[in-house]
């Protein structure tokens, strides 16, 4: 526990010295490189950025910029970072007004404005490169706060799952609290430590740092004396209410009586959000195709050279309304991927119907590299141009995997499939199937076009993550299923040359079935 404490300890003090020198980047390139008819001396322009880095530090401090309840949340920690801007132009303005005379310096508004918006870019990517370096190193166990779990019945086993499978939020389950008979029932008595009228003698024993109320536990009549006496102790407390697919945006917290009470508010996207997410695909798409054009050009002679076949793979995706539509990506396997998925199937890491295998065989080694790039992806623009998928929307599932979708979630089918998503961003290398079901419908309720912004801020974030976890696991040797050489080589199938991730490729009878139902 002293470890995991000073381990957070330590990133605070981390983050404040990478925030420092961005700060110092930012005002430094604003003083130094806008012209101005002022000529001011080095001096000067020490004391300036030190001036603004002080004042920054100080009003990111003050807004919780470094509290990890605040920053766990992206669109919670972007806002932040955007009023603190203000507030550092804001009041650079008045210093140069009231202080800065007094030195015999001065600062002009020009220089004010570009070094705010320097200053709330650069954060915003520093942050974000932090962020996912934090979460690449808790998926290996490291940095997490242990915690336990006041409750017993259902809702407390889902929350135990629910850490489990989100190790990179940096949480550890170290046991529960509440009724002996209910941990039996809902399988937790390997976790179970003792009645919920001993939960802050158990934290205390425990050494841990947090406690999470399970909504049951809010029946509990001596709660709130509880609730005291933990943060007496230093104790962080959490209450997971039991609102599922709720995103926290539409949450308005109210009170009766000064009793808290939490309002809900409804999810009623308009015609000008439809019609700008639209535009944001457009102009994000020909942008990114513009920009990384030299790279998919060397990305396809690549694939040409070291594995002769079809440079894009094609594949049958279900749309929007069930509609049904070619996905384009690069190549990244052997040209008979297909024909080598059936004897894959044992070795199938995820539950219901999605396929994934670490260390999948039939990629290739350009494949690789194209995976862990994301490079792969790119063609799927030409899809978002044609208006079959988003930049951000549910993940375009199989036919084969829809026909075992139940009608709740073939709900995401209301939306465009997207490139990236939720379940992409927070739970792709999960083998639970429940976590693909409760991201996809959390999206359908609750997208808004902030909330894009968000995923492809945190897509970036996810990209470099797995970049750093393969650094990290570049020392230890993988172990791959053997596969025969003799059937890799045989020619391509349909023409396609490879199949997803995801799932096999579907059979046309299957396609024809979906089409058909998609279509009554």
């Amino acid at each position: 526990m002293v470890r995991a404490t000073t381990g957070r300890s330590g990133l605070k003090a981390v983050l404040v010295l990478l925030d420092s020198l961005v700060l110092v980047g930012a005002w430094l390139t604003a003083l130094q490189f806008m012209t101005s008819s002022y000529t001011r001396r080095a001096a000067e322009t020490m004391f300036i950025v030190v001036g603004a880095v002080f004042i920054a530090i100080a009003v990111m401090r003050y807004l919780g910029l470094y509290l990890s309840r605040l920053c766990a949340v992206r669109s919670i920690e972007v806002r932040l970072i955007a009023r603190a801007t203000l507030i550092e132009g804001i009041t650079l303005i008045l210093l140069d007004r009231l202080i800065f005379p007094a030195f015999k310096t001065h600062i002009t508004v020009r220089e004010v404005l570009v070094g705010t918006a320097l200053m709330l870019v650069s954060l915003v990517i520093e942050r974000s490169m932090f962020r996912a370096i934090v979460r690449a190193t808790r998926l290996n166990g490291s940095l997490a706060r242990d915690v336990i779990i006041v409750g017993c019945g259902a809702h407390a086993a889902r929350l135990t799952e629910l850490i489990a499978a989100h190790p990179d939020y940096g949480m550890r389950v170290v046991g529960v609290v509440g009724d002996k008979n209910a941990a039996e029932q809902h399988g937790l008595m390997h976790l179970w430590l003792g009645p919920i009228e001993r939960a802050e003698e158990i934290a205390a024993t425990e050494m841990v740092t947090g406690v999470v109320l399970s909504a049951a536990a809010i029946e509990f009549a001596d709660v709130a004396t509880l609730v005291k006496h933990l943060q007496r102790r230093q104790i962080h407390v959490q209450i997971a209410n039991g609102l599922n697919g709720f995103d926290v945006a539409r949450l308005r917290q109210l009170h009766l009586a000064r009793e808290p009470m939490i309002y809900l508010e409804q999810s009623r996207p308009r015609r000008i959000d439809r019609a700008a997410k639209r535009m944001i695909d457009i102009t994000v798409s020909l942008l990114v195709i513009l920009l990384t054009s030299p790279i998919l050009i060397v990305a396809a002679i690549c694939i040409v050279l070291t594995d002769r076949g079809p440079v894009l793979f094609r594949q049958v995706r279900v749309g929007r309304n069930g509609k049904l539509f070619t996905l384009y990506k690069f190549r990244t396997m052997v040209v008979n991927a297909e024909q080598l998925m059936a004897e894959l199937q044992r070795a199938n890491e995820r539950s219901g119907p999605l396929f994934k295998m670490q260390g999948d065989p039939r990629v290739t080694r350009i494949g690789r590299l194209l995976r862990l790039t994301s490079i792969d992806e790119i063609p799927q623009l030409l899809n978002v141009l044609k208006g079959q998928m988003s930049l951000v929307g549910p993940r375009p599932a199989l036919p084969r995997e829809v026909l075992e979708f139940d009608t709740d979630l073939r709900r995401r089918e209301t939306v465009n499939p997207g490139i990236t998503g939720l379940w992409q961003v927070e739970a792709r290398d999960s083998p639970s199937f429940d976590a693909y079901r409760r991201l996809d419908l959390f999206y359908v309720d609750n997208w808004t076009i902030t909330g894009d912004l968000e995923i492809l801020l945190d897509t970036f974030e996810h990209l470099l993550g797995r970049l750093v976890s393969s650094l990290q696991r570049s020392h230890s040797k993988p172990t791959v299923a053997s596969i025969d050489p003799n059937v890799v080589a045989l020619k391509p199938v349909n023409g396609t040359g490879e199949a997803a991730t995801s799932g096999a490729g579907a059979k046309a009878p299957v396609g024809a079935s979906l089409s058909k139902r998609a279509s009554s």
